[in-house]
């Protein structure tokens, strides 16, 4: 399974919520925790491990994978271009129960915090000791 999420590279028009692959790669990133709309009421959350990553995976490779895809017509100005760093997950994981909306309204605020704006839908980056004061008892 893989998962991507937006990929800016240095010499495009910045998009909302995209970092540099150098960015990504900083994080040191080992789980993924993916969730839906509306997690904030349902609780509802899927945690996977990451086996590897692509760095740079173009628009155009995308589109060769029918990936969906705003179109704008040629009479349009032409959006940012949507590029993207993949995420391969080789096993979906548990982390035991965890108080996720609370984890989720803090990591949003944790964002907001360290990197002056969030995006929503927008990537957000903790610790396995900052998800640890989390977990139910």
């Amino acid at each position: 399974m893989v998962y991507n999420v937006r990929l800016k590279l240095n010499d495009e028009e910045p998009r909302s919520g995209a970092h540099t692959a150098g960015f990504y790669k900083k994080q040191n990133i080992h789980f993924v925790v993916l969730y839906t709309d509306g997690a904030e009421e349902t609780g509802e959350y899927r945690v996977f491990h990451v086996k590897d990553t692509a760095s740079k995976v173009l628009e155009e490779r995308m589109r060769g994978t029918w990936y969906p895809m705003d179109e704008y017509s040629e009479d349009e100005e032409p959006k940012p271009a949507r590029n993207y760093f993949f995420f391969r997950f080789d096993e979906e994981v548990t982390l035991g129960n965890l108080r996720f909306t609370d984890m989720l309204k803090a990591l949003q605020v944790k964002h907001l915090t360290e990197f002056g704006s969030y995006t929503l839908g927008e990537p957000m980056f903790a610790t396995a000791e900052w998800v640890k004061d989390f977990k139910e008892q």
